[in-house]
């Protein structure tokens, strides 16, 4: 690692553009990065202006990319998610949410980002608009472990620590199991 500033970050979160050539690493120094896949080069850094040398004063909680690699949308601890143009890398916006980002997955045959925040409840964000559509207002009573779309994008899944996994259909919680393991 050639920047001393990383020395003591991790890599706190990932994901793989949708082609498959990109692996995009968010850091919990706040740090952004793009590597090729194939040859392991370093390609970009995000960064939130031209003095700020990071895309996030706090770690990286979520990153996500849309289907056809045009949008990034990245998350920081402290409840800020940022929208970033890929290929250009420059910023486009920001969205604030009232609580901490612990679980984050986006679905990308309908450009809906699932957030689970530290309260327990669950937003979802249209990343074409950039605005929460609809919230799980307290979704969990306990800390959220878990969060994924299915194949189609009309199905969310939550799990938390006390082994609750809750099943969402549009804008209603349609079923609720307990199991005996934490998830």
């Amino acid at each position: 690692m050639t920047k001393p500033h990383l020395a003591t970050a991790c890599a706190s979160s990932i994901c793989i553009s949708s082609c498959g050539n990109f692996g995009v690493v968010g850091y919990t120094s706040g740090h952004i990065d793009c590597f090729n896949l194939q040859s392991g080069l370093h390609r970009k850094s995000f960064k939130y202006s031209e003095r700020k040398s990071k895309a996030h004063q706090s770690a990286v909680q979520g990153l996500a990319l849309d289907l056809f690699n045009k949008q990034l949308v990245s998350a920081e601890r402290d409840g800020l998610l940022r929208f970033w143009d890929f290929r250009w890398v420059k910023l486009i916006a920001e969205l604030k949410v009232p609580s901490p980002v612990v679980q984050f997955c986006m679905c990308s045959t309908n450009s809906l980002l699932a957030i689970g925040v530290g309260n327990g409840s669950i937003g979802i964000v249209d990343v074409l608009c950039r605005k929460v559509v609809r919230i799980f207002s307290g979704a969990h009573k306990s800390k959220l472990t878990a969060l994924d779309f299915s194949p189609d994008g009309k199905w969310l899944v939550s799990a938390d620590e006390d082994g609750l996994i809750k099943v969402c259909l549009s804008i209603h919680i349609l079923n609720t199991s307990e199991t005996h393991l934490h998830c």
